[in-house]
């Protein structure tokens, strides 16, 4: 005897989805059956069975073939996926008007982790760039699915461009995490990391900033500048933290004095600016003397100041109008030898001496003879001044063709000499017809060079002249004159005259 089912009158899970990873194919594959009133297969069943989500806690899709046509009133559905992870899933079966079945509910769990899909944040993103503060590095991975994976076991690195990274924690919870440590210097990093060997996709930027203002200090120092002349390139000064980093955050005022001023110079310009990302930049500031050894001191409100490195401000061109003509000495001996030094020092127009050479300096001279003019290299000219006869000089130049307004004026002076003059007779007591002879001698005893010397020696009536013999010049018997000539200074010159006694 055959018992047969009776007609088709619900849907049955026969066999229910198991726990699966997102994704992949849920094995073993689900089956529906038609049963009749008393849960009897009806194996004349072959209608299509389709298959929804019902209870859906991830939000799921499910996909595959949903709809099949049943086999001896068995329906399989051997390809179906949910691409979300979650616990509490169920299938929905229905077919025409037959009543449907709700299978029992399974989860679906995320599956491998995926290096696109991964990601890496960090907690907090800005930190103190103090060498001590820290920020959070955690990678959550993730499948293909988007699903955040809540076991451990993978092999996850990480690597920092700036600061340092300690070493990766497993989490155990699909987690993973690490400790970025700032650097002294202020940096933005890149956060990166890789999952199995595989790149992750995804990064993180932590930023290290720079503490509160300490102190300033100078980008760009000032540099050697003509007088007057703006001094460039412009000097830049920044506000840093206690590690050196530009704060920023300064938009306070910053200002600049002369703290030496070996030349008594005078700072002009804008002397107070505002910082500008925690940088103030001094574009139009100049000095108007020459020096060296000059240096600015730069101060802000509750900062430690700064000080500048030592410049100098040089001369400007030379300048006719302040340019200066000097004598040493201003009186000289007449008497060729004696020599007064000129010296030009050529100026700018703010009155600087000019310190270098290669000006076209001349001199020129009223009166005496004026050597070559002379470049020292250093800003001076000089010529050697000398006369033989007495007067006063005008020493006038120019400087490169132009009239230097200033002038020298030197007086010859005519010498002073002290002449020595002695007689020796060759016999004081002669007899009447003897000869005898005088020695005349002249001694110059300086201090300076005596000319013209003439000595006047007149023989008495009872004398005869008879001779004389001079070692230099010439002696008149008649008017008893010795025109002995130039003395230097100790020099002497002697006459002998020989005479008869009458």
């Amino acid at each position: 005897m055959t018992f047969a089912s009776g007609s088709a009158a619900r849907l049955q899970f026969q066999q229910q989805p198991s726990n699966t990873q997102a994704g992949a194919t849920i094995t073993p594959a689900v089956t529906v059956r038609s049963v009749d009133g008393n849960g009897n297969t009806v194996t004349s069943f072959n209608g299509q069975v389709t298959l929804t989500l019902g209870a859906n806690p991830g939000a799921g899709t499910l996909s595959g073939t949903v709809t099949q046509t049943a086999v001896s009133g068995v329906a399989t559905f051997n390809n179906l996926s949910i691409d979300k992870a979650a616990a509490g899933y169920t299938l929905v079966a229905e077919s025409g008007g037959l009543a449907g079945a709700t299978s029992s509910a399974f989860s679906i769990t995320p599956g491998p982790p995926s290096a696109a899909n991964s990601t890496i944040t960090a907690a907090p993103t800005t930190i103190p760039a103090d060498g001590t503060s820290t920020s959070t590095i955690t990678v959550q991975l993730t499948d293909q699915f988007g699903n955040d994976l809540t076991s451990g076991g993978a092999a996850v690195t990480l690597s920092t461009t700036g600061g340092s990274l300690s070493a990766v924690t497993d989490r155990g919870d699909g987690t993973y995490t690490a400790t970025l440590r700032s650097s002294t210097a202020s940096a933005t990093v890149n956060v990166t990391g890789t999952v199995n060997g595989q790149a992750i996709a995804d990064n993180e930027i932590v930023t290290f900033t720079a503490g509160s203002a300490q102190s300033l200090g100078i980008l760009v120092q000032p540099s050697n500048t003509p007088v007057n002349q703006v001094i460039a390139p412009p000097i830049s000064v920044r506000v840093v933290d206690a590690g050196g980093n530009t704060v920023t955050s300064f938009s306070g005022n910053i200002s600049v004095v002369l703290s030496s001023s070996p030349s008594g110079g005078t700072l002009s310009g804008t002397t107070t600016v505002q910082a500008v990302s925690g940088v103030a930049t001094f574009s139009n500031l100049r000095i108007n003397r020459a020096g060296n050894g000059y240096v600015l001191t730069f101060s802000s409100t509750g900062i430690n100041s700064v000080a500048s490195t030592a410049f100098s401000i040089t001369a400007g061109a030379g300048s006719a109008a302040t340019t200066t003509i000097t004598a040493d000495p201003v009186v000289i001996a007449a008497n060729g030898a004696g020599t007064s030094t000129i010296t030009v020092q050529v100026k700018d127009a703010a009155g600087n001496d000019v310190t270098a050479g290669g000006a076209q300096v001349q001199l020129s001279t009223t009166a005496g003879t004026l050597g070559p003019v002379t470049d020292r290299n250093n800003g001076t000219y000089t010529a050697i001044l000398t006369s033989a006869a007495p007067g006063t000089a005008t020493i006038s130049g120019t400087l490169s063709g132009a009239p230097i307004v200033d002038n020298a004026t030197v007086t010859f002076a005519a010498g002073t000499a002290d002449l020595e003059v002695t007689v020796i007779v060759s016999d004081e007591t002669p007899d009447l017809g003897e000869t005898i002879i005088y020695m005349v001698t002249v001694r110059n005893r300086g201090p300076d060079a005596a000319s013209g010397i003439q000595v006047t020696d007149d023989l008495p009536d009872r004398l005869t002249f008879l001779a004389a013999d001079a070692s230099q010049g010439s002696y008149d018997s008649a008017s008893g004159i010795w025109s002995v000539g130039g003395l230097a200074n100790g020099a002497t010159a002697t006459l002998e005259i020989t005479v008869r006694v009458n």
